[in-house]
């Protein structure tokens, strides 16, 4: 085939995949292509895969589409491994991320290693990360931010029992090397700092972003409220806490939680007030963590008088919640039918004690 019949035909499967609406239009058109001659043409398989994978869902089908092609390329395997990681589908994912390894052409890129990654820390697999580390380390790829990046962010969300020091000791190598950490990365480091208790190693981080002119957006001031906070700094939580120009729901939250978790249930309770007022916040969330903070607190009769008052307001009543309160962890579950005190009697309480409390009395 010529250079120019190529190109035509390589239109025409464009233009015709522009207008597939169903199943019967893509077999025919992967027909079609098996009929030029390009059945193992990894450009062509790449198109019909994508859109196989993301106009049609179906993924058995572009698993076909890739198992008919005998040498796949890192695009092929790109596509497919993004699809199931989409879908949730994490035991297909590290299934053609061996696969890659095994064959060893084509071998796992930059693009792969990411994927792969998340996916691990989705289903909290420590020694997976540890795994596809290794293999980042021995094919080069370790100096590839967004891979940095991905380690980093795994290591956080795999070591919910307490086993943060990898994703600490990556975040130093990457300042230590030059390499410039960014958003995601330095959040993820703070709040393995929040959970390790590293104060200091937290204050640090904090005056790298500062010192690099990394953007304070709403993420990283939220990580910074939250480590400070988990790492029992009430003044600097309560000084930066006044920083934020624009308070979000998240900041009144990562404040609430830490005045919480240390104890204070009078203090979250007097910020949640101030909150209602700042924020008029219509979020159920809000709702169940001051009726835990009430429970808590053994105020029971506060507790029934605001899932009244939700009801009247016509938010739904709080089904079954948790939060941490000195380091235990307390249930509140709605809809047993008790009625107590009135609705306007708790809400004028709340607005007349503004004046009384505040979150900066710490």
């Amino acid at each position: 085939m010529t250079s120019a019949a190529a190109k035509l035909s390589e239109e025409v499967v464009l233009r015709l995949l522009d207008r597939c609406k169903h199943h019967g239009h893509l077999k025919q058109l992967q027909a079609f292509v098996v009929a030029l001659g390009k059945g193992q043409s990894n450009f062509y398989s790449f198109k019909l895969l994508r859109f196989c994978a993301l106009a049609l869902s179906d993924l058995q089908y572009a698993r076909r589409i890739f198992d008919s092609v005998d040498s796949p390329n890192t695009y092929l395997y790109t596509a497919l491994i993004t699809a199931y990681s989409s879908h949730g589908d994490t035991n297909e994912v590290f299934l053609l991320y061996k696969q890659m390894l095994r064959r060893r052409r084509p071998r796992p890129n930059n693009f792969i290693f990411p994927i792969v990654l998340r996916s691990c820390a989705d289903e909290c697999d420590l020694e997976g990360i540890r795994s596809v580390h290794a293999n980042v380390v021995k094919l080069g790829f370790g100096g590839y931010s967004v891979v940095q990046t991905a380690l980093v962010d795994g290591y956080a969300k795999s070591s919910q029992n307490g086993l943060f020091s990898e994703a600490v000791s990556l975040f130093q190598r990457m300042v230590s090397t030059g390499e410039r950490p960014n958003e995601t990365t330095v959040v993820c480091t703070l709040s393995a700092c929040a959970h390790l208790g590293m104060l200091r190693l937290g204050r640090r981080i904090h005056g790298y972003v500062y010192r690099n002119d990394i953007g304070l957006n709403s993420f990283i001031w939220n990580a910074l409220l939250d480590m400070y906070g988990k790492c029992g700094s009430f003044v600097q939580t309560a000084l930066l806490f006044d920083m934020v120009s624009e308070k979000s729901l998240a900041s009144w939250n990562s404040v609430i939680n830490c005045l919480a978790l240390h104890g204070k249930s009078d203090k979250a309770i007097a910020a949640f007030k101030e909150m209602l007022l700042e924020m008029h916040p219509d979020n159920a969330g809000y709702t169940r963590m001051l009726a835990n903070i009430y429970s808590e607190s053994g105020k029971w009769e506060s507790v029934g008088n605001l899932r009244e008052m939700v009801e009247k307001a016509g938010q739904k009543t709080p089904g079954c919640s948790w939060i941490e309160v000195t380091d235990k962890l307390e249930q509140f579950y709605s809809g047993d039918g008790e009625q107590h005190g009135t609705a306007p009697k708790q809400l004028h309480e709340i607005l007349k004690s503004l004046s009384e409390s505040s979150i900066y009395d710490l």
